[in-house]
């Protein structure tokens, strides 16, 4: 018998980008209820920049929170995609400021250390 360990099975690189990948939330006040924020998936980012084509930050900003928003009790999503003009007109008050604070940092994250060459 042979005293050698047991060759444990390595997860390939994309096994483990694949399972380890988390959809980053935030809970947030907005206009005195709970809501929670979701990191887009590219998909939805790519498919809400396509949508708005030809617009400015603040709608993709806008419908990045409408695609996201979600009650954090039931998972369903508090905006329909028929708010974005309201959400536009909204008063630019603190927790406005937090919600485009927060998913500005999911879409543009900023990362320690650019690759350097």
């Amino acid at each position: 018998m042979s005293n050698k360990p047991t060759p444990t099975k390595k997860k390939s690189l994309r096994e483990q980008i694949l399972t380890n990948a988390q959809i980053k939330k935030k809970l947030l006040s907005f206009h005195g209820v709970d809501i929670e924020l979701r990191q887009p998936t590219l998909r939805s980012l790519i498919a809400t920049q396509n949508q708005l084509e030809g617009t400015d930050n603040s709608q993709l900003l806008a419908a990045a929170v409408i695609e996201n928003s979600y009650d954090p009790k039931t998972g369903e999503k508090v905006f329909e995609d028929s708010d974005l003009e309201t959400l536009l007109d909204l008063g630019y008050d603190a927790e406005l400021s937090t919600i485009i604070e927060v998913m500005s940092a999911f879409i543009n994250p900023q990362t320690p250390d650019k690759v350097k060459n």
